[in-house]
């Protein structure tokens, strides 16, 4: 479990995953939760509802777009709620609880 987790960090430490969304990434020590993700879903969501409208041959239809666009929404938004989001909180955990237990460690 842990290497999906360092896998899925790595991913999202890259800042091409982030590009053009670089100011909306957290500190690596700061929780991802779902504001962040809303943020991020009208450009990725979009995408993946462009990418599944085309797979779908649906680029001619106007309704069927629209509704492969928010279907890419909703699921870029849950797909990243339950892999990319967990895995990043996961280690912001971490760094947090390393960093109180340096500061509360004498030998500083």
């Amino acid at each position: 479990m842990k290497a999906i987790i360092n896998f899925l960090n790595l991913l999202t430490d890259t800042d091409w995953f982030w590009s053009p969304l670089l100011r909306f990434r957290p500190p690596k020590d700061k929780n991802i939760g779902s504001i962040v993700v809303l943020k991020i879903t009208p450009f990725i969501g979009t995408v993946a509802g462009i990418i599944f409208a085309a797979i779908q041959h649906h680029l001619q239809s106007p309704t069927h777009f629209i509704v492969d666009v928010m279907f890419g929404w909703v699921a870029f938004f849950i797909i990243y709620r339950i892999t990319f989001a967990p895995a990043w909180n996961s280690r912001a955990r971490m760094l947090r609880q390393n960093r109180a237990e340096q500061g509360a460690s004498p030998d500083r």
